[in-house]
């Protein structure tokens, strides 16, 4: 699940502040506070700030390692900030604190790079995956994971998202709220700034499958300059159609031509 990604300074760059105590590199505890910027655009216009949709966020974490688990816990609230006259005239309370807990767990297996980590998402689902990382040169990981029904309310609404890591569309298909199967397999290699890395997923009735070769411009907000193709089957998008392929050629903050992925990483 990437929920843990929606809230990284590294993936998303979003105004926020917190404080955090690590306890001989063991434990850690944090608290944080931010203000996301999101994809919904107002039809009043506006500058900036007000012509998307902002929404107030808070979150603590908590991480405990060792060197057989590392076990993650990562619990906050957003709520969407209303525009002028939403407020008087809202009959579905969607401007109130909406509530996130994510469980996180990661166990090496066999001091060779491989690894099986997992999630439990609130809002999303449980995913379990294998992975391996060969000295920074190859990573690698083979996901299963069970996404809940989605509420056709606050799901709609995309709470948990932001335009840095707009996070439900990566792992859910379109017009779909049922409860899914999502398997993905992918790959990444890279040596200096060349990188090369490709994916397949099967979710629900969409099959989709990238690949990709990039340079890094500069890795403290991530900038790439990427060529990549996608080709997929099925799904129900309103922008493209059932089946198809298409190219990409350009600047990108994400490898992947799906904006985001799964990342399985401890908050």
């Amino acid at each position: 699940m990437p929920s843990a990604l929606a809230f990284s300074s590294t993936a998303a760059s979003f105004p926020r502040g917190g404080m955090a105590w690590k306890h001989k590199e063991r434990f850690e505890l944090g608290l944080h506070a931010g203000r996301w910027t999101g994809t919904e655009r107002s039809e009043l216009g506006g500058s900036t700030e007000s012509l998307f949709r902002q929404s107030d966020v808070s979150w603590g974490h908590a991480v405990w390692t060792t060197p057989a688990l590392t076990a993650g816990l990562l619990a906050g609230m957003a709520r969407r900030r209303p525009w002028i006259g939403e407020l008087e005239t809202d009959t579905l309370s969607q401007f109130e604190w909406s509530p996130l807990v994510s469980f996180t767990a990661k166990v090496p297996m066999g001091g060779q790079g491989w690894g099986w980590t997992g999630e439990v998402a609130s809002h999303q689902g449980a995913g379990s995956a294998i992975t391996f990382d060969g000295d920074h040169a190859f990573q690698g990981a083979l996901s299963v994971t069970r996404l809940f029904a989605a509420d056709p309310t606050f799901d709609a609404l995309g709470i948990w998202s932001n335009a840095g890591t707009p996070v439900s569309a990566t792992i859910r298909p379109a017009g779909v709220s049922g409860a899914l199967w999502r398997t993905e397999v992918h790959g990444h290699w890279h040596k200096g700034e060349l990188h090369i890395g490709g994916r397949a997923v099967r979710v629900g009735g969409l099959s989709l499958a990238e690949a990709w070769v990039g340079w890094t411009l500069q890795s403290t907000w991530p900038l790439h300059v990427t060529a990549g193709v996608e080709v997929w089957r099925g799904g129900a998008s309103t922008l493209l159609p059932e089946e198809g392929a298409r190219l990409r050629v350009g600047l990108a903050h994400h490898w992947g031509m799906t904006p985001s992925s799964t990342t399985f990483g401890a908050p």
